[in-house]
């Protein structure tokens, strides 16, 4: 079992979690991770949402190097790492989850954070505006963590609603989220007869047509295909973990702009 004193716990192992457990971890401090899942990268990882979204600066000709990547820091580290273990397509997006994990894990290692598997956050302490320790589940039981510092990084915003912080859900009109996805694989591909662009919009158009019919109620407007990392991989070679949430819990009242603006005065890399 870990210490149960730190400067830093980090509520979830998901790739948020992971740079802000590392990024604390670089300046000194001791930090904890406490993951529900036994292994890191959340929805990367246990979701196979995959490959990473654009995260470049925009370029007429689709002409990227790496010097237009607006993610410099911990972000670079981990591409660099995947494409080491030849866990990075060469776009630079798409990956290999069980890559990741590795990656993910050789990092904490690297900065010396500690990481508790298969835990999940069942309650919180508070006195006044400060947190003061959080509760954790696992097979050694329930085991209370102090720290000077606590991060919420659950995607859901559950170490924030344990200690009573007013969140919202959804937008602001109506509450609703965007919808759940659950990722799934194809293998076997005839890559001879599949046109990427063309048949996209012809899967595209079909699903459309299917919806008209009423052959199939699926509210969304489109279907979304993407590259894997391995080549001529038709039949479903497998399914996501979880369900990926688009859409998590939120603190209210929080100036996102206000934010970015105290992390770039102080050379945060995000």
């Amino acid at each position: 079992m870990p210490d149960r004193n730190y400067d830093v716990i980090v509520a979830g192992g998901g790739l948020s979690g992971v740079a802000a457990a590392a990024a604390a971890a670089r300046e000194g401090c001791r930090v904890l991770i406490a993951e529900q899942y036994g292994f890191l990268g959340g929805m990367a990882t246990v979701g196979l949402v995959n490959p990473f979204m654009p995260y470049t600066v925009r370029k007429a000709k689709h002409e990227y190097t790496r010097q237009d990547e607006v993610n410099q820091g911990i972000f670079r580290e981990i591409l660099e790492n995947l494409a080491e273990l030849d866990g990075l397509h060469p776009n630079r997006k798409t990956f290999n989850e069980e890559i990741l994990k590795l990656v993910l894990d050789r990092m904490m290692k690297k900065y010396n954070v500690k990481v508790m598997f298969h835990s999940f956050l069942t309650g919180a302490k508070r006195t006044g505006n400060k947190i003061e320790a959080i509760t954790v589940a696992n097979k050694s039981g329930f085991t209370e963590f102090s720290a000077k510092y606590f991060i919420d990084a659950t995607g859901d915003a559950d170490l924030s609603m344990l200690v009573g912080c007013e969140f919202k859900i959804g937008r602001e009109a109506d509450n609703l989220c965007q919808p759940m996805t659950l990722c799934c694989r194809l293998a076997n591909v005839d890559r001879t007869k599949y046109n990427k662009e063309t048949d996209r919009t012809a899967i595209n158009e079909k699903y459309k047509e299917f919806k008209r019919k009423g052959l199939i109620s699926n509210p969304r407007e489109n279907v979304l295909v993407f590259d894997h990392m391995v080549d001529d991989v038709l039949h479903l070679a497998g399914a996501a973990a979880a369900v990926a949430v688009k859409d998590g819990g939120a603190f209210r009242d929080v100036d996102v702009k206000k934010l970015h603006e105290v992390l770039d005065k102080n050379g945060a890399l995000y």
